[in-house]
């Protein structure tokens, strides 16, 4: 099964359309981006996950409680912006801000893959997240894990 395939299948449509009905998440009604597809399509390759895998998972129940809490987690995380030292911006710039349209399509793919890498170990999740340079990558792993056994 092709990254393609998983994202247009019905059992992902149901899988999109649950989380929504429980956690109350939206969705972009964008048309996924090619960047955001091939940035996942290599996170699926770099972390050994199939994408076989995942689409074996969109109906388990453990998944489904795992998006809820992680919906719950990312409406109580602030957006703070991290700077290297020294390229602090000066605080008489403007900030960009961009209006969030709501998940990707393909989120629930990504969370799938963190989900099946927390239950095998938070080591596993902690180093692949360092290796897609997710800021604070073992203090998140922790939490996502915590998120697999509440």
């Amino acid at each position: 099964m092709m990254l393609r395939d998983l994202l247009d299948s019905p059992a992902y449509a149901a899988c999109k359309a649950g989380w929504e009905a429980r956690a109350g998440v939206t969705f972009d009604p964008r048309p996924e981006s090619p960047v955001v597809t091939e940035w996942l399509a290599g996170e699926f390759t770099s972390s050994g996950i199939g994408v076989s895998e995942v689409a074996e998972i969109l109906h388990d129940q453990g998944f489904a409680a795992f998006l809820d809490r992680k919906a719950a987690l990312d409406d109580r995380e602030e957006d703070v912006q991290e700077y290297p030292p020294g390229k602090e911006p000066d605080p008489a710039d403007p900030d960009d801000t961009a209006e969030v349209m709501g998940y990707a399509h393909s989120a629930i793919a990504g969370n799938a893959l963190w989900y099946l890498l927390a239950k095998e170990s938070r080591e596993r999740l902690a180093d692949h997240l360092a290796q897609q340079r997710v800021p604070r990558a073992r203090a998140y792993a922790r939490q996502l894990t915590r998120l697999v056994q509440p």
